[in-house]
């Protein structure tokens, strides 16, 4: 007679016991990879966005740079740096720029304009052009001759501004006994301010005194270098800005303000050296 088999109920406990450790092993293992993909995933999100800042900020700074002196009459014998009576007008990098701080003119909106009448601002200090498009009161005017072979220049303010006819302040600044021929360049030129602090409050950019903050958790730093590439002691004089002023070097530094998984705050660091192209052309 066939003797009949233990009947079969699944599994035992200690089976069940080693299915379970194994299964917990294994998620265990998943669960690690997955947390560390996420920690790493995150970590390249912040590194990502902060070299972003640090770049965006130094291209702003760099572009900016390299239009410094545009719309102004560099160059003129009669509207020269270092005359003193012609004062600080004719300086397209400013003297109160430091390692952390740094003022510049440029024409920002490239707008470039021509008098149509002749302008002698001793007797008269209405501006007739070809066009007012894009100007308004406030502005600060440049005035060059050198597009008709002359040695002048002049810096104003708009006072008032009617069809095509511009009226300037009392208060401007011209080569002695100036006349400017029709034909003359008139440009609008602001005054650019970049600065930070040691607080990493972040980098401001200013136009004509009106800022605006370009990036949290940053810092920017200027060295000023001569045609030598020395650098320039501070502060600047006028005669190192007219004859020896050559390059800046540019340093930008954003940080994290989180943490990144090994617990370190990530520090992103952005440079470049910018040669002014318009100071050159005095050369």
């Amino acid at each position: 007679m066939k003797t009949p088999r233990r009947a079969e109920f699944g599994y035992t406990l200690f089976e069940l016991m080693v299915a379970l450790s194994m299964s917990a092993i294994l998620m265990s293992g998943v669960m690690s990879s997955y947390i560390n993909m996420i920690s790493v995933s995150a970590d390249h999100e912040v590194v990502a966005r902060i070299d972003e800042n640090a770049r965006t900020i130094l291209e702003m700074v760099v572009f900016d740079l390299r239009m410094a002196g545009t719309g102004m009459p560099i160059g003129q014998d009669d509207f020269a740096i270092g005359d003193a009576l012609i004062g600080e007008a004719p300086l397209p990098v400013l003297l109160d720029s430091t390692t952390d701080y740094l003022r510049f003119r440029l024409n920002e909106t490239g707008f470039q304009t021509t008098n149509v009448f002749e302008f002698i601002p001793s007797e008269d200090l209405y501006l007739y052009l070809a066009s007012t498009a894009g100007l308004k009161e406030g502005n600060i005017l440049y005035v060059s001759d050198a597009a008709v072979d002359g040695h002048d220049g002049f810096r104003g303010q708009i006072r008032s501004i009617a069809g095509n006819t511009v009226r300037m302040e009392d208060d401007y600044t011209a080569s002695t006994n100036a006349i400017f021929p029709a034909g003359s360049s008139v440009s609008p030129v602001n005054e650019i301010t970049y600065q930070s602090f040691d607080d990493w409050s972040g980098v401001v950019r200013a136009v004509n005194g009106e800022s605006i903050q370009l990036a949290e958790n940053t810092r920017v730093s200027f060295t000023y270098l001569n045609r030598d590439r020395e650098t320039i002691s501070l502060p600047l004089s006028d005669s190192e800005v007219a004859d020896s002023l050559y390059a800046v070097d540019v340093v930008v530094w954003a940080r994290s303000e989180e943490k990144l998984s090994d617990g370190d705050v990530y520090q992103a660091t952005a440079k470049q050296r910018v040669v002014f192209r318009s100071l050159r052309l005095r050369e």
